[in-house]
C-alpha cells in the first residue's frame, strides 16, 4: 500500500506572505509533477487560515520547483502527531537570547565571544574547543549576582514556547503524556532556571567550575561537555529510560550542534536556524511562534485553540 505523506506549508509572517487561493493554485500548478495526480486547490486541508495548509503527495523524497523562502515547506507522514519525547535545545529556541553573550556582556568580552560563538553555531569551529575557549574569558565573575541579573532581568521565553508545551502535555488524543527535555551546550544554572519555568522534566547543561566556595566562576568547564554527540546520544537515552520507540520522539534547535540529535530523533526541525543547519536538518520552521510546530505535525487551529483554552 502506497503510504501517504503530505506538504505542509506554513507562512513565516501571515500579514506580509498570507496562503491566499492564489497562492495554493500556483503552488499547486508549479509543482504538478511531484504530487498526487490531479491535485486541486479543493485537495488542500487549511489547518490554519492564511497560514498553514496541508496538500497530500505520494512520496517523502520530492524536487519541488515552487517553494518561496518566505513559506517554511516541510515534507512528512504526520496526522496529529504527538512525540512521546519532545527535546529542545535552550539558547535561540526555548529562548530568544543566548546566554553566553548575556554573560560576556556582563564581563565586558561581548564581541571576543560572540565571535567564537556565532563561527562555532555554523560549525565553522569545534564546539567543545569553542567553549573552553569562551569560558576562560569568564573568569572572576561573582556567580549570584550574574543569576540575578540575567535570569531576573534578561532571559525572554520564546513567543508561544509556553504554549507549546501545555499542548503536548495536555492534548489527550493518545493517554501518554509527552515527556520533554532541554539539552543545552549553555551552563546548568541557566538551563535549570528554564527547566522550572516551563515544568521540563529533564535537563543537561555544562557545569562550570566555580571557587571561593562557589560563588565564582574560575573560567574553566567540568565533566563532558554537551555538544552535539552528547545531545544525540542523551535523547536516545531519555526515550530508553521512558520505553519510548525513537521514531516518537523530536528534536527541535537552531545550531549546528543541534544537528546531530535531529538526526538520531525520529524527526528533527531547525527553528529559525542558521543556513547551512536549515539545509541539513530535517525540516525547517522560520515563523515568529514556535507554537507553529503543531502544524508540522498535523494540528489544525481548532485543535489547538481547543486544548489551549484550558490555559
Amino acid at each position: 500500500m502506497t503510504q501517504s505523506y503530505f506538504i505542509t506549508c506554513i507562512s513565516n509572517d501571515i500579514d506580509k506572505y498570507p496562503l491566499t487561493e492564489k497562492y495554493i493554485d500556483k503552488f499547486i500548478n508549479d509543482n504538478k509533477t511531484v504530487l498526487e495526480k490531479d491535485s486541486t486547490v479543493s485537495d488542500v486541508l487549511v489547518l490554519h487560515p492564511l497560514k498553514a495548509i496541508r496538500i497530500p503527495v505520494n512520496s517523502n523524497d520530492l524536487s519541488l520547483k515552487y517553494n518561496p523562502v518566505e513559506v517554511s515547506v516541510n515534507i512528512n507522514n504526520y496526522d496529529h502527531f504527538k512525540p512521546k519525547l519532545m527535546v529542545f535545545d535552550m539558547d535561540s529556541t526555548l529562548i530568544y537570547q543566548e546566554v553566553i553573550e548575556l554573560i560576556a556582556k556582563y564581563a565586558n568580552v561581548e564581541d571576543k565571544v560572540r565571535d567564537i560563538t556565532t563561527r562555532a553555531m555554523n560549525n565553522e569551529l569545534n564546539f567543545k574547543q569553542s567553549l573552553k575557549e569562551r569560558v576562560s574569558l569568564l573568569k572572576g565573575i561573582e556567580l549570584p549576582k550574574l543569576l540575578n541579573d540575567i535570569c531576573e532581568n534578561q532571559i525572554v521565553l520564546t513567543k508561544g514556547v509556553r504554549e507549546l508545551i501545555y499542548f503536548l502535555q495536555n492534548y489527550k488524543n493518545t493517554v501518554t503524556t509527552t515527556k520533554t527535555a532541554v539539552l543545552s551546550g549553555g551552563f546548568i544554572p541557566f538551563a535549570k532556571y528554564v527547566q522550572n519555568i516551563l515544568k521540563l522534566d529533564y535537563m543537561r547543561a555544562n557545569e562550570l567550575g566555580l571557587t571561593n566556595h562557589g560563588q565564582t566562576l574560575d573560567g574553566t568547564v567540568i565533566g563532558e561537555i554537551v555538544d552535539g554527540q552528547y545531545k544525540a546520544k542523551t535523547l536516545v537515552e531519555l526515550a530508553s529510560i521512558n520505553n519510548i520507540d525513537i521514531k516518537d520522539t523530536c528534536m527541535v534547535g537552531d545550531g549546528g550542534n543541534d544537528l546531530p540529535a535531529m538526526k538520531a530523533a525520529g524527526y528533527g526541525i531547525a527553528w529559525n536556524a542558521k543556513p547551512i543547519v536549515q539545509q541539513q536538518a530535517p525540516s525547517k520552521l522560520n515563523s515568529d511562534t514556535i507554537l507553529d510546530i503543531l502544524y508540522i505535525f498535523g494540528f489544525t487551529k481548532q485543535d489547538i485553540d481547543q486544548v489551549l483554552s484550558s490555559i
